[in-house]
């Protein structure tokens, strides 16, 4: 087994060096893929979604489906801007290898070579995680996702991911962590001399003709054809505020279309080259695409169905074996986006789809779909397969929900609501404040961006839901000080809140 994984884990680099080749079939990929897509998006109850597939350098389907915002006559076409969410990565990645190629940095460069200010709360981790190790996933430090969430531009942030614990020790498991991103966007930027965003349209943008293509901020509201946002819940969707903020640039800044993401693709699948002008090395697209660090299982209920003997992370790309070839993939979600970039380099194959809602898991089995219709191996329902997946997880989930609810215990808040209200802090996430709404609600402000809505469970003890994305709910339990006033409150993480 593990000559084997060794094997595999090399595939990365050598088929950048390797002729391609692609089933001949005889029977058209793409025959039945436009109605199946349509009825997908339907069934999924997304209200616009647009794909592009690429083969052998060129782009043989690019198309919109559905309208750019729910109730509206918009449609989307393969220019409508979408949000990326986590499929930025990737873009990360590269701008780190470019500056490899040009021998100002290397992957195994201690962070603070180049970021001196970057801390987290182990002296030995600060001192020895590299670029590589933010890149992969694998610092071990415990997800921060409440401060690129609450709106904290990367300034803001760094110094409050100095109280990072470690959740494992450093290369020892696979943890992602959207902060490591906004640190390495902030490595690119200390050694170009450039904003990370400036350099990526600069670098990547400009030299591709990605003309569709830009990062979050004001500057959206200028485009017309941009698509909106919405949330798919109990089988129906609504509209919601799309997310425009810069703070999680690295890890979740771009915006872009169908056909820009198909010259992206076609980039990484000609060894690093547009026409003949060259990108980046194919050498340093290898080590992105290199499984850095292979973990126990799938984490995506679709890669279970794939059974791949290998599933782990690169630097920017998930990277597992399917059907005998390597698939380097990355999906992204962010408040009511969905979306999927894959490639697959023996077969000089790639593919996007991009979702103006979620959740809408219809992406991995379109590119299941997709690269199964290629390599000439279909048979299996994937959509259809997936579909029943989702909603056994949701039952499932709604009962877990129930059973919950059932047990706790129906006893009323200790002290009247407006004693729980005033300033907590906790030094990693920062100060927040516990106010009394007009309809009588508790909420957690966390300025600049977030709120949670508290609805009260029992005892001292509230759900605490994001009014971005209400399904997404965990409890809080406030608690007494030795005077006997609330002191502090504590979420399910253990994280406790002080009160000022």
């Amino acid at each position: 087994m593990m000559k084997f994984l060794a094997s595999v884990l090399l595939v990365s680099v050598a088929v950048f060096g390797a002729p391609f080749a692609s089933a001949d079939t005889g029977a058209d990929p793409l025959e039945g893929l436009d109605a199946a897509i349509e009825s997908a998006r339907e069934q999924w109850h997304a209200p616009g979604l647009a794909v592009a597939i690429v083969k052998d350098d060129r782009v043989v389907f690019a198309k919109g489906y559905g309208t750019r915002h729910l109730g509206e006559n918009e449609p989307v076409d393969s220019h409508t801007v979408f949000t990326l969410a986590s499929t930025s990565k990737a873009f990360v990645a590269t701008s780190i290898g470019m500056l490899v190629d040009e021998g100002k940095l290397s992957w195994d460069d201690p962070v603070i070579r180049h970021l001196p200010e970057f801390k987290v709360a182990d002296p030995y981790v600060t001192r020895e995680v590299t670029l590589r190790d933010l890149l992969s996933h694998r610092t071990g430090v415990e997800e921060m996702d409440v401060l690129w969430s609450r709106g904290l531009l990367p300034a803001q942030a760094l110094p409050h991911m100095a109280y990072g614990e470690q959740a494992t020790s450093l290369r020892s498991a696979w943890g992602y962590n959207n902060m490591m991103y906004v640190a390495a966007a902030e490595v690119v930027a200390r050694v170009s001399g450039m904003p990370f965003e400036e350099f990526v349209t600069q670098r990547i943008f400009k030299p591709l003709g990605m003309t569709d293509s830009l990062f979050t901020g004001p500057q959206l509201a200028q485009r017309k054809n941009v698509t909106g946002a919405h949330l798919v819940e109990n089988g129906r969707a609504r509209r919601t505020e799309p997310y425009v903020s810069r703070a999680p640039l690295g890890a979740a800044g771009v915006q872009s279309s169908a056909e820009d993401m198909a010259k992206w693709l076609r980039m990484l699948l000609n060894q690093g080259k547009a026409g003949d002008k060259s990108i980046v090395k194919a050498e340093t697209l290898g080590e992105t695409l290199q499984a850095q660090i292979v973990m126990p299982a799938p984490m995506y209920p679709a890669a279970v169905q794939a059974k791949p003997h290998f599933f782990g992370y690169g630097m920017g790309w998930f990277v597992q074996d399917y059907k005998g070839r390597l698939l380097a993939m990355h999906t992204g979600s962010l408040y009511g986006a969905n979306a999927l970039a894959a490639i697959v380099p023996e077969e000089k194959l790639g593919l996007v789809i991009l979702i103006n809602a979620g959740p809408v898991e219809y992406r991995h089995a379109f590119m299941y779909d997709v690269i199964d219709r290629f390599i000439g191996a279909r048979g299996k329902d994937w959509n259809g397969d997936l579909l029943e997946l989702e909603a056994k997880l949701a039952q499932d989930a709604r009962q877990s929900a129930d059973e919950k609810r059932k047990a706790r215990v129906s006893a009323p808040p200790s002290v009247r609501l407006d004693a729980f209200t005033g300033k907590y802090s906790h030094p990693l996430a920062g100060d927040v404040e516990v106010v009394q709404r007009k309809d009588g609600k508790l909420a957690v402000l966390m300025p600049p961006d977030a709120s949670f809505t508290l609805t009260h469970w029992s005892y001292d003890t509230f759900e605490a839901s994001d009014d971005r994305a209400p399904e997404e709910t965990f409890l809080l339990t406030f608690q007494r000080g030795t005077d006997g006033k609330i002191a502090s409150y504590q979420i399910e993480n253990g994280k406790q809140y002080k009160r000022q």
